[in-house]
């Protein structure tokens, strides 16, 4: 099983545990993997929504390296392509693109590149002014903010419905 299927399963895992009405974002089900105690702390909250609400919007920091090799990004950019293509290749209008934006570059998740061949390859063919990634998705945000078909990984802290775009997740 694939590292996407496999936190997706565990996301679903702890839906159907904590009785929530949609899956937690992946980097919720990557925190509790690595993290025993966090995965303890939800379950104990899973009487108190509230915390429950706030544990699940602030999973612990991971000290590991982002978990994106070129395979899973070239395998990501690729679904990312085809669901633009379905959409017509639409782009989002000026006032969402500034909004994203301004998220992203407030994000402490935007990091820039590593030196990784999917990266390189980007940039040569698709030059930008910011290559910044989402250590998250792995996503070039500057990108990735264009494209009506896709939407920020991270809950929002104060309703973890929406990300942190205020879109739903």
């Amino acid at each position: 099983m694939d590292e996407d299927a496999t936190l997706a399963a565990v996301a679903q895992r702890l839906a159907d545990l904590l009785d929530l009405d949609h899956p937690p974002p992946e980097r919720v089900a990557a925190a509790v993997l690595a993290d025993p105690l966090y995965a303890h702390h939800l379950m104990t909250c899973k009487a108190s929504p509230a915390f429950l609400r706030v544990l699940l919007a602030n999973p612990p920091e991971m000290d590991t390296a982002p978990l994106h090799g070129n395979g899973r990004l070239v395998a990501s950019a690729a679904k990312t392509l085809f669901r633009w293509a379905k959409a017509g290749f639409a782009l989002v209008d000026d006032g969402t693109l500034t909004t994203r934006l301004a998220v992203c570059r407030a994000c402490p998740d935007l990091v820039a590149p590593d030196g990784r061949l999917a990266y390189q390859i980007l940039e040569r063919v698709a030059p930008s002014d910011d290559e910044r990634i989402c250590r998250l998705c792995g996503c070039v945000a500057a990108k990735k903010a264009r494209l009506p078909t896709e939407n920020c990984p991270a809950p929002d802290a104060a309703d973890p419905a929406v990300s942190r775009w205020g879109e739903p997740m």
